[in-house]
């Protein structure tokens, strides 16, 4: 993972947005980065087929001067570190990754309302666009997430020893060097998975088979942090999300593409679960390709 200089927070100016806001200041104190808000006016004439109604941009110019005021009241406490923006688009995804494309973003951070699937803002169709399409790491947030960056210095690495996790293990790493954190790296191994014959006759081969697998996976990546490495049985999501509990981490650090695809994995699966129970913050890194 590439140092980080820019971090995104998108907002509705709900708690949630504000949490996801303090989430970023936190880490751009930790990473000396520089922290850019934006709202999205999506422009309603056109949603509702008014495109020629009269004076059509009059009404669309005092919307959005509302939100230029809701964001000011928004960053008040702030101070003057950081970028706020307002745009207007026919589109919220879109324009938010527009704008961390041109601007040079390196992490976006989105908050969720409670534990929803998906943060509310983002309105289902959206959070899966930015999930699947952001170039740049995705920092997911929660409301009972500890704003505090790294309060105990323990990230959690889930690996399935697909072709993206060496490459994940790297980026791990780094992000572990930067903010001077230690690495839990976890295989989850899941007897279900398996037809009812292989998973009472192969169950301890499948657990032995993923231990060296594990060894070899952290080999070959020649970590230069401090780590630790589990291989554990059960459903995915509830081992990481009962882990990261257990163990007090501060982050989940996990790959938006692995065994199943980026699409089939995030959006339904292994990392969506994770996202929506998870007891503190997750970062879904895309895989190249």
């Amino acid at each position: 993972m590439n140092r980080i200089h820019k971090i995104l927070v998108a907002t509705d100016f709900s708690p949630a947005s504000k949490h996801a806001l303090d989430h970023a200041r936190a880490l751009a104190a930790r990473m000396d980065a520089e922290v850019h808000v934006l709202s999205v006016h999506v422009e309603q004439g056109h949603l509702h087929g008014l495109a020629n109604f009269p004076n059509l941009n009059d009404i669309e110019e005092q919307l959005e001067e509302r939100v230029r005021a809701r964001m000011q009241d928004f960053i008040a406490d702030c101070g003057n570190n950081l970028i706020a923006e307002v745009v207007r688009d026919q589109n919220e995804a879109s324009a938010i990754l527009r704008y961390a494309e041109h601007r040079g973003i390196d992490l976006i951070v989105m908050g969720t309302h409670g534990r929803s699937t998906i943060p509310r803002f983002f309105l289902g169709s959206v959070a899966a666009e930015i999930l699947r399409s952001a170039p740049m790491p995705v920092l997911v947030t929660g409301a009972g997430h500890a704003a505090a960056a790294m309060k105990t210095g323990r990230i959690l690495v889930p690996v399935d020893f697909s072709d993206v996790s060496l490459d994940l293990l790297h980026h791990a790493a780094h992000l572990a060097n930067t903010l001077d954190a230690t690495l839990d790296v976890v295989h989850v191994t899941d007897p279900q998975s398996l037809p009812r014959y292989y998973a009472r006759n192969f169950g301890e081969q499948q657990q032995r088979m993923a231990e060296q697998a594990m060894q070899k996976l952290t080999a070959a990546a020649a970590l230069d942090v401090e780590y630790s490495t589990s291989v554990l049985t059960g459903k995915a999501d509830d081992v990481i999300v009962d882990l990261a509990a257990a163990r007090k981490h501060d982050l989940i650090f996990m790959a938006s593409a692995g065994r199943s695809r980026l699409s089939q994995m995030l959006l339904g699966s292994t990392a969506d679960r994770v996202i929506r129970k998870a007891p503190c913050p997750v970062l879904a890194w895309r895989a190249a390709g």
